[in-house]
């Protein structure tokens, strides 16, 4: 939805002072997206012995500078370079030079160099006689790579398939007695998918063969899963079949460590919670600043055992989605206590869990446990259903926080009030209140805006308001003076003479950045899906026109 597009994630890390939301993705921390790959690329791309020179077209892409013969234009790598390039490239030679006795600053660079070649043989050997106790691996990912999602994990021509993760398992399976490697940190790629699953397999893939039992697995792992041991031989045929061609290549049991793997960790695969749970039968051991649950259906990792397979020191985001919880009080209560234990939690996120009419104390229990999170500062609760209970969470709950999402938690204006009242509103940077129904509540959210003095964003899309209830709050936004990005779209596209009159209200809000004001393209007028599209299209180029008429083409529709 463009609502949530528009608006930051909650388990994101956002500097409301000093981002640009017409550039968000421009961050030097965000390197799992392509878009924002693309942006940050150096003008030049690096094939063989030679580097060619690109320049930035204007649609934003990439292009090789030309000679007036239309000729790539390219220039020799430095010596330097092509010296590194001879040494990652033959892996024996590596092998050969005795690194551990080579000035410990080289190793960043050849690392780097064997990893834009694609050289795994000498990736893992590289980290199995890494030099240093702390190795980040996007710190050594080359500046000119353009990084898909699933740039880790992807297959790399040659060398049978393998990825760059199989080399780096390979390396670490397999650490050399005079390496000082103590953690290794593979956080930002949390759009790689398959990236946690496999770093959570290293634990059975190091295990013995012989170990591999489903009986002596499920008594290990029984201590903190609820899983059946049918289960667990499922697991094991999977890997013996996934992993049949590394088994060979690593030395089973080797002692060693341990190390622990800092990670963004999605127990959404039963791969995962099996693995933290194996982790102390194994050198491995890992820690997570972001951590999401979902509910899987053979394996349960009960929230209150959480800070047994996860660090609590480090864990500051958290995500719990499990819309049947308040149906099973125990299981609720399973989940306040498991909360209760990480002291550090910064970041709550629990959409469509908190259902008050399954339980009706849902939110005072909930008010409870947050108040004992002196650390928290951002709470998620999209798309709960939280009728009519504001007034009891806020009663209890007075501390301030920075995000609050209350999309489509079916709010009423009780609850609005509940909200004007609490003390922690002005603390606010970023409110989401859309898709709730707002109708004659637009003086209360004038009253809020009044009252949030540090709001960034806001939404109230999709909120049934009247295009005079719109402009109304717009106007209000007016005296917001940090105000970046304002959501208050309707259902329909307004006519253009209503569109025109709250883009000039907008253009008025001199710090905003992004304004969304249309509904996606299939709420316009049209037979098929490519005349809407179309209708879409025309209306957002006018309304750029208008703003740029109104001298805020800076500011970026969405």
């Amino acid at each position: 939805m463009t609502v949530t597009m528009a608006m930051t994630d909650a388990m994101d890390e956002t500097d409301y002072s000093s981002v640009d939301f017409n550039q968000v993705n421009d961050g030097p921390h965000n390197f799992d997206s392509y878009d924002a790959s693309l942006r940050r690329h150096p003008p030049w791309l690096t094939q063989g012995h030679f580097v060619y020179h690109l320049v930035r077209e204007a649609d934003d892409k990439l292009g090789f500078v030309k000679d007036r013969h239309g000729e790539p234009i390219c220039s020799p790598r430095k010596l330097q370079d092509l010296c590194q390039f001879e040494m990652v490239s033959l892996p024996r030679r590596l092998e050969s030079l005795k690194l551990n006795s080579l000035p410990s600053d080289l190793y960043p660079c050849l690392i780097t160099e064997a990893i834009l070649q694609r050289q795994v043989k000498s990736i893992s050997y590289l980290i199995s006689t890494w030099p240093f106790t702390h190795l980040h691996l996007q710190k050594v990912v080359p500046k000119e790579e353009i990084i898909c999602n699933d740039y880790l994990t992807l297959s790399t021509e040659g060398e049978d398939g393998m990825s760059l993760m199989d080399s780096i398992s390979i390396g670490l399976l397999s650490l050399k007695p005079h390496s000082r490697l103590k953690c290794i940190n593979f956080t930002g790629f949390m759009h790689d998918r398959r990236l946690c699953r496999e770093l959570l397999r290293l634990p059975i893939v190091w295990m013995r063969p012989v170990d591999r039992q489903s009986g002596y697995l499920h008594s290990l792992l029984r201590k903190t899963l609820a899983i059946s041991k049918d289960k667990v031989q499922r697991y094991l045929n999977r890997i013996s079949c996934i992993y049949a061609n590394i088994d060979l290549l690593v030395c089973h049991g080797h002692m060693f460590g341990p190390v622990t793997i800092a990670l963004d960790c999605k127990l959404t695969i039963d791969d995962v919670p099996i693995g933290l749970a194996l982790q102390g039968s194994s050198p491995f051991r890992y820690v997570c600043q972001r951590a999401w649950l979902e509910v899987l259906p053979d394996v349960c990792l009960p929230v209150s055992l959480l800070n047994k397979v996860l660090d609590p020191r480090y864990l500051t985001h958290l995500e719990i989605e499990d819309s049947d919880v308040c149906s099973e009080p125990s299981r609720w209560e399973n989940i306040l206590e498991g909360l209760s234990y990480l002291s550090e939690l910064q970041c709550l996120s629990m959409p469509n869990t908190v259902h008050v009419p399954l339980l009706t104390s849902a939110m005072s229990q909930l008010s409870t446990v947050l108040n004992s999170l002196v650390n928290l500062k951002k709470l998620n609760l999209a798309s709960c259903t939280l009728r009519d209970s504001l007034d009891t969470f806020f009663a209890s709950f007075s501390r301030g926080l920075t995000y609050l999402n209350l999309r489509d938690c079916r709010l009423t204006p009780s609850d609005i009030g509940a909200l004007l009242g609490w003390s922690g509103v002005s603390t606010l940077r970023e409110l989401n209140l859309s898709r709730n129904n707002l109708t004659s509540l637009s003086s209360l959210i004038a009253s809020l805006l009044i009252r949030m003095e540090y709001i960034t964003c806001f939404s109230v899309s999709f909120c049934s308001l009247t295009t005079e209830d719109i402009r109304y709050i717009v106007r209000h936004c007016m005296d917001c003076s940090q105000l970046k990005v304002l959501c208050v779209q309707s259902f329909i596209p307004p006519p253009h003479y209503e569109v025109k009159g709250i883009l000039e209200d907008c253009a008025n809000i001199t710090t905003l950045q992004k304004c969304v004001v249309l509904p996606e393209a299939y709420a316009f007028p049209g037979t098929h899906i490519s005349q809407r599209a179309e209708n879409h299209h025309r209306t957002v180029s006018l309304c750029h026109q208008y703003l740029e008429q109104l001298g805020r083409s800076d500011i970026e529709l969405e």
